[in-house]
């Protein structure tokens, strides 16, 4: 009886692929909140579970590193708790499937979903290049990056953002949000998209100052000479160099490069605009007074 059930109920899917600085961590944390109401896999972090179904090497090693080795057993208990999910609107959020959106893992993680629901969306919030900047290379040298020749090159595949959405597109319906246009509730307007019940009080927009440009430098010599197992450590020290404010000039996208960068992703900014954002460019954050 539980089988024929199951069979005749209709599953819809809502698919959050969460661009990093983008409310990701806010959405996931309220979809969190809300339980087994909306995800059969509840987890705190993130359904970082995802990429074991992209069956893709780049993408297991990365979930693997996080969480341990992928498994078939872990793979099939997986698709048991999403097929068996008591509700028939599934919605799941995941930061790490942005960093995963390569033509193989979207294309077979898109064929394992359509064996487990009837209908699938994907919503992914875009934020303007000149603004995400900043917050990004602070990101990389807190995580412990040391190359800065080697995070400089990270916009070249996270911002291609018309690459990023078309890979998407091709297998599953996409809804595009400009986060500057959220203004401070990025999670009210998913909730408002993804037709779920909204947060009884706004959520705030994350702060992520940017590390100031004295402390930034010494955390890349700090990681060039920190014991990558000593990870804890180097974080504290992240930590107490962002509170001492070592001088009054935060790491900022400087007018040139930001030149550079309008000029560099103006393409895709573009297409990205006309073919989910009614013609309306992605918004910069420094100028939300003029947002409407």
């Amino acid at each position: 009886m539980l089988l024929a059930t199951l069979k005749d109920k209709t599953m819809k899917l809502t698919l959050h692929v969460g661009m990093p600085r983008a409310g990701s961590i806010a959405i996931e944390e309220y979809l969190f909140s809300l339980g087994k109401t909306v995800s059969p896999i509840v987890s705190k972090g993130g359904h970082s579970e995802l990429l074991m179904l992209g069956g893709t090497p780049a993408a297991s090693r990365e979930y693997s590193r996080r969480f341990g080795p992928v498994t078939p057993e872990k793979i099939a208990s997986l698709k048991d708790a999403l097929r068996s999910s008591e509700t028939e609107h599934v919605v799941l959020s995941s930061k790490m499937l942005y960093d995963s959106s390569e033509a193989e893992f979207i294309g077979n993680l898109c064929l394992e979903l359509d064996d487990i629901f009837d209908e699938s969306r994907v919503i992914i919030y875009l934020r303007h290049q000149v603004d995400h900047f900043p917050h990004l290379i602070a990101q990389r040298v807190k995580a412990g990056m040391k190359d800065w020749d080697q995070i400089s090159a990270i916009p070249d595949t996270l911002y291609q953002y018309d690459r990023i959405c078309a890979l998407w597109d091709q297998d599953i319906n996409v809804t595009v949000r400009d986060y500057g246009r959220c203004r401070d509730d990025v999670v009210g307007d998913f909730c408002h998209v993804a037709g779920l019940p909204a947060p009884e009080t706004k959520v705030p927009r994350r702060s992520h100052p940017a590390m100031d440009v004295t402390a930034l430098h010494l955390m890349m010599r700090v990681n060039a000479c920190a014991d990558p197992a000593q990870d804890h450590l180097r974080r504290r020290v992240v930590t107490e160099l962002e509170r001492l404010k070592l001088s009054d000039q935060p790491y900022t996208t400087s007018p040139e490069l930001a030149a550079e960068i309008l000029e560099r992703f103006e393409v895709g900014n573009q297409w990205v605009s006309d073919e989910y954002l009614n013609g309306v460019p992605l918004s910069r954050e420094s100028n939300l007074e003029d947002v409407v």
